[in-house]
């Protein structure tokens, strides 16, 4: 038996192509949603200054962040467990190494019931995760005084 290479860590290029986008996607949305909340003051003529929307919006716009965030990125994650399964089962018996390419096709050939299988289960704890931490996060940038901060 062969001991695993350690300098080489299976799942770690599908790890850093999916955690860009799963952020970029979750700010975006977060932000978006939030400034919907901006939207019907401004058109009834309430002054220009942000208003600061009820906790329960916060939460909302956060856990549907986690929710398109997670959604997008799915497929690189399954692609990563795959990938950190097979790396231990390939150093066992000296097997070749599959590709983050080779597994996408793979995953694609599959349909979207194989890309996204375990998705719901995934939600059960992204979603009240990504709505806790952003309505944390602007709790926090409102006691620090950064209003026009991202």
């Amino acid at each position: 038996m062969r001991a695993p290479d350690l300098h080489s860590p299976q799942g770690l290029s599908p790890t850093l192509l999916g955690v860009v986008p799963y952020a970029g996607i979750k700010f975006f949305t977060y932000q978006s949603l939030k400034a919907l909340w901006q939207g019907p003051l401004r058109s009834i003529g309430a002054d220009s200054a942000p208003v600061k929307p009820p906790l329960y919006w916060s939460l909302l716009c956060g856990g549907a962040a986690g929710l398109v965030g997670q959604t997008a990125t799915y497929p690189l994650d399954i692609v990563r467990r795959r990938m950190q399964v097979e790396g231990g089962e390939a150093a066992q018996i000296g097997a070749a190494r599959t590709s983050v390419i080779e597994h996408l096709c793979s995953l694609s050939r599959s349909g979207l019931r194989g890309m996204f299988k375990g998705l719901t289960v995934n939600y059960l704890r992204i979603v009240p995760q990504t709505a806790i931490g952003f309505t944390t996060y602007d709790a926090a940038k409102t006691a620090l005084g950064l209003k026009n901060h991202l």
